[in-house]
Formats: C-alpha cells, structure tokens, sequence
C-alpha cells in the first residue's frame, strides 16, 4: 500500500486572511504560488458567502469555501 500526501492549507478569513475585510496583493499573490504548487486551498468563514463573494473578488483561488458558519 502506498500512503497519499495531501497538501491542503485551510484558513479563516477575517482577522486571518483579511485584516479589514481586505486581503493584500502579497497574500493572494502567496495563495496562487501554492494552489501553483498543487495544493488544496480551503476558506472557512463565518459570513454569509454572498457577503464574502462581494468583498473577495480572488475567492476562486480556493478549491472548496465552507462559509456561514458552516452551514
């Protein structure tokens, strides 16, 4: 049996990501280098995801959002 390696980066949004609702050039130009690299990039966040779409437009960058606290 041959074991898997995942590469998977999962992150909370504000306060984490965003610092004012806004993330910077530089952490999404970082984001894209490991979503380059072949990692899973996972967004979790309590807002609402319409809400989240509105204020980050780079949101495609990640492979799954889990948001509204969970829900």
């Amino acid at each position: 049996m041959n074991p898997q390696s995942y590469q998977v980066l999962a992150s909370d949004y504000d306060g984490t990501l965003a610092t004012d609702g806004k993330v910077t050039s530089s952490t999404v130009n970082a984001l894209q280098r490991l979503r380059d690299l072949g990692w899973q990039l996972i967004l979790v966040t309590g807002r609402e995801l319409d809400h989240l779409l509105e204020d980050f437009e780079q949101a495609e960058i990640f492979a799954l959002i889990v948001a509204e606290n969970g829900a």
